[in-house]
């Protein structure tokens, strides 16, 4: 599923949600104690999403390319966050550039999967829009409380 966000940064923003196993990425898993029972969460940026067993899902470790935290200005950003056993929960993404505070509007979107993904598309253009070179941090919630953070620097390779 592929929906374009225009009420978090314009045109040229995507959100691919889908369901799947991350078999990569281990060193962005983490457990946040927002509740009594712990919360699974993997929340990475990543340059490329390759569709790597043609099912038209995010459901492989593999399907991302690039994973961490400096990027090309000329490039994609992909703000990834999978989050497991959370089913209708409320999860909202808020992107901050550098220190001038939010750019655009929130996105939110209920969890409707125990194994759910949710990818935010940065393009070149809306990097360019933004503000260009610099540090870009999607901030994540869940029901209201923060969940985590994705960092990505933008730089001139």
């Amino acid at each position: 599923m592929t929906k374009k966000l225009t009420n978090i940064l314009g045109a040229g923003l995507i959100l691919v949600g889908s369901l799947g196993l991350l078999g990569g990425c281990a060193s962005q898993k983490k457990t946040s104690g927002l509740s009594s029972s712990a919360i699974e969460t993997d929340l990475f940026a990543c340059s490329k999403i390759i569709d790597a067993n043609g099912s038209g899902k995010t459901d492989t470790g593999d399907n991302f390319v690039g994973i961490g935290r400096e990027f090309n200005i000329d490039g994609t950003v992909y703000f990834i966050a999978q989050i497991k056993n959370r089913q209708n929960k409320q999860l909202t993404a808020e992107l901050y550039y550098n220190k001038a505070g939010m750019v655009g509007e929130p996105y939110s979107e209920k969890i409707t999967s125990n194994d759910h993904y949710t990818v935010i598309e940065l393009s070149p253009e809306e990097i360019q829009k933004r503000g260009g070179v610099g540090n870009y941090t999607m901030r994540w919630y869940l029901d209201g409380s923060l969940l985590g953070m994705t960092l990505a620097e933008v730089t001139k390779k």
